[in-house]
């Protein structure tokens, strides 16, 4: 783990620490899945964030009101760690879960979703030999991730749920 903390600030109060290993990208991309969403006019009662990490994307839906809770689950124990952490700093421990698991299926199977969100990794060869946490939050191979989520993310979904992964 990295001795830097990184910090972002949503605009209706909710702050999140983290550290560098946990960021794939979340960070930025947070702001592309808020204004979409906001754009939609729709609200969530139960959001999920699947490949979490810092899980950027659900605090900044749960600070716009867009969801009124979510689901984390990241393959990075650190990262839920702090997830668990932030919620408790920011007072919203009662409208987040977080799960450290590595396929969709090992979600207790009482949980329902109205959105998926989530920011995979993305590439299933590693031509620039990345290694460590690049690794695990750039390469899925074979897409085993991404078989795994779809063959297994519908008896999580409530009807006319939305799903929306950023792929870049």
């Amino acid at each position: 783990m990295s001795d830097v903390t990184q910090t972002l600030t949503f605009d209706n109060g909710i702050i999140i620490n983290y550290e560098p290993e946990m960021d794939g990208g979340g960070s930025i991309q947070y702001k592309d899945f808020l204004t979409y969403l906001k754009s939609t006019c729709k609200t969530y009662k139960h959001c999920f964030e699947w490949c979490s990490g810092l899980g950027a994307v659900g605090f900044s839906l749960l600070d716009a009101g867009i969801c009124e809770s979510i689901t984390f689950m990241d393959v990075y124990e650190p990262a839920i760690d702090s997830v668990l952490q932030n919620a408790k700093d920011n007072n919203v421990s009662d409208k987040v879960k977080a799960y450290h698991l590595d396929a969709v299926h090992k979600l207790p199977k009482d949980l329902k979703f109205d959105l998926v969100v989530g920011n995979p990794p993305h590439s299933e060869k590693n031509p620039q030999n990345w290694e460590g946490h690049w690794y695990r939050i750039i390469i899925d191979p074979e897409w085993k991730l991404h078989k795994e989520f779809f063959a297994n993310i519908s008896p999580y979904l409530e009807p006319n749920s939305d799903i929306i992964l950023s792929e870049t």
